[in-house]
């Protein structure tokens, strides 16, 4: 398995040859480096759920499994009842009060819903 980390609000440069000012990186988890763990809200978990929907770009060919569980083919279901398989593309959210985008992979919602 791959290793997929980026350190929170790095520059962004996953698949690229220069890195994206502009761009910072959020929730590339991995074994290999520490982070803040804590409890996520229920709101933050829909709030995720539904930019999965909305603001899903990067569609990869494969799938990167999570590092943290034994899950494979992670599949979230909307409200909608439409099926989405994570670990194959990111979110990408433009910042409220600035040019800024936070790139996370979508595995932020498994990572989240997990608790």
């Amino acid at each position: 398995m791959a290793v997929m980390y980026f350190a929170d609000l790095a520059p962004y440069r996953h698949g690229i040859p220069a890195a994206l000012n502009d761009v910072l990186t959020v929730g590339w988890l991995s074994k290999i480096a520490s982070f803040p763990r804590g409890d996520t809200t229920d709101q933050v978990v829909d709030a995720l759920g539904r930019l999965l929907v909305s603001h899903r770009v990067n569609q990869m060919r494969g799938y990167h499994d999570c590092e943290f569980c034994t899950k494979r083919m992670i599949v979230h279901e909307t409200r909608f009842k439409r099926k989405i398989v994570l670990g194959s593309a990111e979110i990408w959210i433009p910042a409220l009060e600035q040019p800024l985008i936070y790139a996370a992979p979508d595995l932020i919602y498994h990572y989240g819903a997990s608790g």
